[in-house]
Formats: structure tokens, sequence, C-alpha cells
């Protein structure tokens, strides 16, 4: 955190001096506050992933990444295979059981907006993150002035995220509300609707900048309902979105040498690729996590086991907030001159 710090104190003082430009009307505690960009693949298998030698579906993530980087190769699924409660976990810090969180504490969203005072279009909710959103939980120290903006699956946009459609978007969005009552129709044109929702993506980045997103990349979750070799498609294409926003961190100056990005994914798939993987609460699966960052060491594999809620105290970490206690500790040994990881106020 200090070399970040010092390099972008020094960055600052450059540009300054350069005069005006794109980033001279950005407040200077906002530019040096590091940027968070967290990816949540939803339901990949390892052996189509992590597992496979040859990293034939996601090859720009294994192979053109990965030197650039950690890996993290045990990260528990400790919950029944769902996306709500792996999500629910990096967003808040807890455990959760299978479909409702028995705790509704704020999400990092809110800690955030609360400390650093922004305003709701840095903070980011790409896709369905959760069932119950998490980054509305509310409670008397957190109101509606900390939530983030949300853009979910279904396109039920704010009205920021209104106020950056083209025509073509808005014709697409008609177009989805026609077949959206048709669930054979809504399957069939999974492909497109996550494009969309990574387009309009794009563009949020380039109006708002964000400091702060949690985006759920559900392309792969077409397996439910298709072939193999869509499910393989999908992951292609997920690995193409990941690539891209990886370029885009890297050059946009607002992005560039100040951003953490985050990749993992939240429960696997069995290997029938259509189903959930079946895992019990006493024999956990293990999925995996990358992270990178201006401080991150490069090419390095960690074995040990870490898990959705270290994501959680990780953003504390990054961001010096004071949170509830949480089950997560921070992940310190991914940090160039980290020794042991630090625990976050970690639950007794």
């Amino acid at each position: 955190m200090a070399i970040f710090k010092k390099g972008c104190f020094a960055f600052l003082i450059l540009y300054l001096a350069a005069g005006p430009g794109p980033l001279a009307a950005q407040d200077e505690g906002e530019f040096l506050t590091p940027n968070i960009v967290i990816l949540t693949i939803m339901g990949a298998n390892r052996a189509d992933t992590i597992d496979d030698p040859q990293h034939q579906y996601m090859p720009h993530l294994f192979n053109e990444m990965a030197a650039r980087g950690v890996l993290y190769t045990h990260c528990v699924d400790a919950n029944v295979q769902f996306h709500i409660p792996s999500t629910q976990s990096i967003n808040t810090g807890f455990s959760y059981g299978i479909f409702e969180p028995s705790k509704e504490p704020p999400s990092f969203f809110q800690y955030a907006r609360k400390k650093f005072r922004w305003p709701a279009t840095k903070a980011w909710v790409i896709g369905d993150t959760s069932v119950k959103d998490p980054a509305k939980v509310r409670n008397n120290d957190f109101g509606a002035d900390t939530l983030p903006c949300y853009l979910p699956k279904h396109f039920n946009l704010s009205k920021e995220g209104e106020s950056i459609l083209a025509w073509e978007d808005k014709i697409f969005l008609k177009h989805y509300a026609r077949i959206k009552a048709n669930p054979l129709s809504l399957k069939i044109q999974w492909d497109s609707t996550s494009l969309v929702r990574y387009r309009l993506f794009q563009k949020i980045r380039r109006a708002f900048k964000p400091k702060l997103v949690h985006y759920a990349l559900e392309e792969v979750e077409c397996a439910h309902f298709t072939t193999w070799a869509n499910y393989v498609l999908a992951l292609k294409h997920t690995d193409e979105i990941i690539f891209n926003i990886w370029q885009d961190i890297q050059s946009d100056p607002y992005y560039a040498k100040r951003t953490y990005l985050i990749v993992t994914v939240d429960h696997l798939r069995n290997r029938y690729y259509m189903q959930h993987h079946e895992n019990s609460f006493d024999n956990p699966s293990l999925v995996w996590l990358y992270i990178y960052g201006p401080d991150i060491k490069k090419g390095e594999r960690i074995d040990r086991t870490i898990s959705h809620a270290d994501i959680f105290a990780t953003v504390a970490y990054l961001y010096d907030l004071q949170t509830h206690p949480c089950d997560g500790k921070s992940l310190r040994d991914a940090f160039s001159g980290g020794k042991e990881q630090e625990h976050i106020r970690e639950a007794p």
C-alpha cells in the first residue's frame, strides 16, 4: 500500500504540473484512492478452467494474464452449491447458508460510500449477485445514500444508467421487454443479453469512472439449458470479457496503475456441465481466485485455502474501512513485501 500511495502521489504532482486534462477535475482524494473491480464467474468447472493444462476455453486469463497476478488455487465454496451464498459472502464477509443469508450486514459498497462520500455512480453492482440484493441492505447507520447503482440481469436500470442509453440500446431494451415473458425465447437469447450487459458496463465505465464494481459474469449460466458447445462458447466469451476489461484498465489513465482486479468463480459445475456440483457441507468444493494490481506479486501461485469472505476483508484492507466483524482474512500474501495475511476484524 505504501508503494501504491507514493507512486500515485508522484504521478498526481507530475500530472497537475502538466496542466488540465481529463483527470484534472477529479478530487485529489478520489484520485489517490485505489479502484477495485471484482469479476465473479457464475458456475464454471475446474476441469474446464484452472485444471485444464491447455487452457483451451479461457486462454487469455490463464496464459496472457497469469504472469501479471497471483492465483489462489484453493478458494473454498463452503456452502451448498449456489450463487447467492458466494456472492453474499464476497459483498458482506459472511459465510452464508443456502438461498437466504441469516445475517444482513452492510456491504463493502455501503462502507466505502459512507467513508469517501462518493456519489452512487462511483459504486456499481452489475448483474445479479444475489436474489436479495446485498447492496440494498439497510440499518440505522446506512441509508439510501450509501447504496450503489445497480444494473441487474433484467435491465431494470436506475436513472443514472438510463441517462447513458443510446437509441440502439433503447431499441434492444424494448425488444427484451417483449421476450422477457417467454422463458424459451429468453433462454435462446441468453448470449445476447450478456453482450448487452457488457456493452452497457463499458458505457458506465467511460461515463462515470466507478471506483468499486462487483460484476457477476453470468454467461456460463447458459449451461443449465443448452448444449456442451454453447457452454464452451460461453467460457470463451467470459474469457474475452475479462481480458477486455483488463486491457481497458491498463489503457485508461483513471484506472492504469491504481486498480485492483479480482477474478473468481462462485461455485463449480458438475462433470455433466448442466448442473451445479453437488458438494456437501462437510466436503466443500474448491474454486479459484486471481488478483491483480499495482503492488500485487507477479506470476505466483498460492495453494493455501482461502474463502470468498476474504474478498470482503481485502476490500476493507485496501480502503482502510472500519467494518463489522467478518469471517474473512485479507489476502495480504498476494502483495509485494506482504508476509502473513492480516485479520480484518475477524468474527470470533
